[in-house]
């Protein structure tokens, strides 16, 4: 995997023969700045469409950041809608955070007309499997 992104939140890196993206939450989120936030989410979505994976693995088990409805709203428009692409597979690694847990999930409910695919895991090992199939 080539890492393409680098910051004390997010590290992205990319597997081209895979066709996989693979982003890690840090625990600094806890002490990222909404403004932060909302700066690595719009590099996060610039990534995906410009290398156009069709596997996404985001690994939120270290996400801490404490999401708002607003902050929540801002990402279902600002990024998952953004980079709501057809026959994209997107694995997220649940964070034991329950609240930015429900957070993340809701956001990707929110999406109107999701034309990805969608799996939450407790590891890394199944959720491989899955994008792998």
């Amino acid at each position: 995997m080539k890492q393409v992104h680098q910051s004390e939140f997010l590290t992205i890196s990319f597997d081209e023969n895979r066709q996989l993206l693979k982003s890690c939450w840090s625990e600094q989120t806890a002490n990222a700045s909404i403004e932060q936030m909302k700066a690595e989410m719009l590099q996060y979505a610039a990534l995906i469409n410009q290398l156009a994976p069709q596997r996404i693995l985001a690994d939120t088990s270290h996400y801490l950041f404490l999401v708002t409805v607003e902050i929540q709203d801002w990402v279902a428009k600002n990024f998952l809608a953004a980079t709501n692409k057809k026959g994209i597979k997107r694995a997220y690694l649940n964070t034991t955070d329950v609240i930015a847990q429900l957070s993340i999930e809701q956001a990707n409910d929110e999406v109107k007309d999701r034309l990805y695919d969608l799996r939450y895991f407790d590891n890394e090992h199944d959720a491989m499997e899955w994008l792998m199939k």
